[in-house]
């Protein structure tokens, strides 16, 4: 195993890299619903007058300008966005974000009232567009698989899919103009040109026979029917995806308390946090989170920073001790001298980072996507060729049934159906196992995987300490001295309280009262038990023997506390945190897999040492804050690895963005739930290996189905291009080339996972 102590940090993450100089702003963005958008709109405003850089994030539907304001202004790169099909609905000028004198970057706290709104309006877009395709086009899939020759019905199937073009179809139709513009072809090129040469072909058919031979039109209505309900099932899977994305923004932005009390003019008054200067004196309740990066300057308390190291214990602050804003204070009220503000604070960095990971984040194209470039023009060229070709020898009417039947068997029903169905079949397996996949590319990506993630606290360890060692002195045993400890500890809040009195409660201990109970931040509590002085807190210093157990004790990454009766110590008492049950079978089934595992913890050396012994880890690195998470997962994949990153807490965020597979535990905070790709709804580690395997099981699928769509067209467009299928048989065998994707894809539920 191999160990990296990196303790020594510095007190603030490090900043971003500074843009170029001149104005900044972000612009939010409306209308983008895929990777092809976000492409598009960067070149738009990558080429417009003054622009030195774009960057638009589909995440939280915003584009970040870097510009020259002598150049161009707000509503120049509003006309860009309108002119590449989008809409700019709202904007905030930045300050150019190149650093103060110290190296930390300037301005305001970053403004995220707006982010999600747009991702959770396409959700609800697409989740209507997918009831309403559905609605719609059940009835034309079974009119037109099982009552063709029904006069009416082919006329309510032309009523119905007409509405379905109009409602479900523009949409693809203007991902296709979009694409065109930009000289490209995408998956909405294949769906636009498929559905509207089936519907053009079926109308055609119509009319042109006429009631004179009503019921014998060969029609392909529900071809585009099914394509269509199919594609707005999947998409609305991946705007759910996005909008889960965004909403980890907005749920690290409520770790910054709205109000402050601060000291002015020798009274204390409550102010906007946004009001607070660098230099003002923050009072800091107990149970309050720390509204601002500083440094103590009066009191003393315990400061619960998890979020920053991942920490499972408290940390005792006092005079001259940084604290960070967001962090949460314990037990005393503490006084702190603002020092870093809006940008420059660490949760605003943490949020930067997340920003960055979900826009830099490489994003996995659907092998459909990746061909569709080549495949949509080679398509089109053939169809042309075919009834040019026919049309020259005579045979107009031969050539034009042939080029329908190239687009018809060409339409991408098998491609649009092989990944999302394998995806849904996927999910639904991954929910009745507590796993929630909230981002469908995750199945693809964890079939790749190389390296596994772990944080320490909460996803290895149960994220709380837990009493281990019990140790009375002569004269004392041990459920004496865990009555007295837990007896005098009732009345406090602090963690290493409440496991000692859980400790008692399990051993069946009946607590006594306690009276004159105090609290000494940093010292440990006093209380008068059973009529007699009882002081629990730090080990004595000293060469006794009491002394060296408990230095024995610590090293070995246990916090100790000593128990005394007056003067007369009773014993010791030692908790940590400890590994969850499922910890050690889990990473030996990681292994087994072929995965490299890797714990990253802000713990000390001790701690993470010696946990990584006990469960037999590849690599170990301590004391490393949010931005090291992330850039270790970013310096893996530099390596041509796909990683998976797990953890449970706020610093893990900017990780679990950043990783190709970003795992998050269900009872972890809402910030590593939203950033997160899966959850392990129950906070069961042993999921873990079984949400890799689905993904692996269900790329498989996926492959298989492609493939299979793929022979599909590359057999039968030369046999239609050749005169040798008519329409009809065309789209039988697009039928059965689409039921072949889905009972591959329903294979998934065969696989034994665990």
């Amino acid at each position: 195993m191999a160990v990296h102590n990196e303790v020594e940090i510095a007190p603030t993450m490090t900043p971003a890299p500074p843009t170029p100089p001149g104005a900044r702003i972000t612009l939010d963005i409306e209308g983008m619903h895929c990777g092809s958008c976000v492409a598009h709109l960067e070149s738009v405003l990558g080429k417009s007058a003054g622009v030195a850089t774009a960057s638009v994030n589909l995440a939280t539907n915003r584009a970040t300008v870097g510009y020259d304001a002598g150049v161009t202004g707000v509503e120049a790169l509003s006309k860009a966005v309108e002119k590449a099909g989008f809409k700019a609905v709202g904007s905030q000028e930045e300050l150019p974000g190149v650093g103060t004198a110290d190296g930390q970057p300037e301005g305001p706290f970053p403004s995220l009232a707006n982010v999600g709104a747009a991702t959770e309006k396409e959700a609800a877009d697409w989740r209507m567009r997918t009831i309403g395709g559905v609605a719609l086009g059940l009835p034309v899939f079974v009119m037109g698989m099982f009552m063709p020759g029904w006069v009416a019905g082919q006329w309510l199937q032309f009523g119905l899919t007409s509405l379905l073009m109009v409602y479900i179809g523009s949409v693809f139709a203007r991902g296709t103009w979009l694409a065109a513009r930009a000289g490209r072809a995408t998956m909405d090129t294949l769906i636009a040109v498929g559905t509207t040469a089936a519907f053009v072909a079926s109308v055609w058919m119509l009319f042109a026979n006429g009631a004179a031979h009503a019921g014998h039109a060969h029609l392909y209505f529900e071809t585009a029917a099914v394509i269509l309900a199919m594609v707005s099932a999947g998409k609305w899977l991946e705007a759910r995806a996005r909008s889960s994305a965004s909403a980890a923004l907005s749920s690290l932005a409520t770790l910054r308390p709205p109000r402050a009390e601060i000291e002015r003019g020798g009274e204390v008054v409550e102010i906007n946090i946004d009001d607070v200067r660098v230099g003002d004196v923050v009072i800091v309740r107990p149970g309050g989170r720390v509204p601002v990066d500083g440094r103590v300057v009066g009191g003393a308390s315990g400061v619960d920073q998890s979020m920053v190291t991942g920490e499972s214990m408290p940390v005792e602050k006092k005079a001259g001790d940084e604290v960070f804003g967001g962090t949460i204070n314990t037990i005393g009220v503490l006084k702190v001298r603002a020092e870093r503000l809006g940008a420059g604070s660490l949760l605003a960095q943490i949020i930067e980072l997340v920003q960055r990971a979900q826009s830099a984040k490489p994003r996995v194209q659907r092998v459909a996507d990746a061909v569709a470039g080549v495949f949509v023009p080679v398509v089109m060229v053939i169809a042309a060729l075919a009834l040019i070709g026919w049309g020259i020898s005579g045979h107009w009417a031969t050539g034009l049934s042939a080029a329908i039947a190239v687009l018809i068997v060409a339409c991408p029903c098998a491609l649009g159906l092989a990944t999302p169905t394998a995806i849904m079949v996927g999910t639904s397996i991954g929910a009745k196992r507590g796993i929630l996949i909230k981002d469908p590319a995750a199945l693809e990506r964890a079939a790749g995987l190389k390296l596994v993630i772990l944080d320490k606290t909460g996803t290895l360890t149960m994220g709380r300490p837990d009493v281990t060692d019990v140790v009375p002195a002569e004269g004392t045993d041990r459920a004496t001295l865990l009555r007295i400890a837990a007896s005098a500890e009732a009345g406090s809040e602090h963690p290493l309280a409440r496991a000692i009195v859980r400790a008692a409660r399990a051993g069946g201990q009946t607590l006594a009262a306690a009276t004159d109970f105090v609290s000494e931040p940093g010292e440990g509590v006093r209380a008068v038990i059973d009529g007699r002085p009882v002081r629990v807190g730090r080990p004595p210093e000293g060469a006794d023997a009491v002394s060296r157990h408990a230095r024995a004790l610590e090293a070995d990454g246990k916090t100790v506390v000593a128990v005394a009766e007056g003067e007369r110590v009773l014993g010791l008492i030692a908790m940590e945190d400890v590994p969850r049950p499922e910890a050690g079978a889990v990473v030996r089934r990681l292994h087994a897999m072929g995965l490299k595992t890797l714990m990253l913890t802000g713990d000390h050396e001790r701690a993470a040492y010696r946990l990584g012994q006990k469960l037999s880890l590849d690599e170990v690195r301590a004391g490393v804050r949010p931005a090291g998470k992330a850039e270790a997962v970013r310096a893996a994949q530099k390596n041509g690895r796909l990683v998976a990153m797990v953890g449970d807490g706020v610093n893990d965020a900017p990780a679990l963005a950043a990783a190709d597979l970003g795992i998050a535990m269900g009872h972890g905070t809402d910030v590593a739930q939203h950033a997160g790709h899966v959850v392990l709804v129950g906070g069961d580690l042993a999921a873990l290996p079984v949400a890799i395997a689905l993904g692996r099981a269900t790329m498989r699928r996926i492959r298989v189905g492609l493939f299979w769509a793929f022979a599909y067209n590359v057999v039968l467009i030369p046999v239609a291009a050749a005169g040798w299928l008519n329409p009809m048989l065309a789209a039988v065998a697009m039928a059965f080339s689409s039921a072949s994707v889905v009972g591959n894809a329903l294979l998934l539920s065969r696989v034994r996972l665990a």
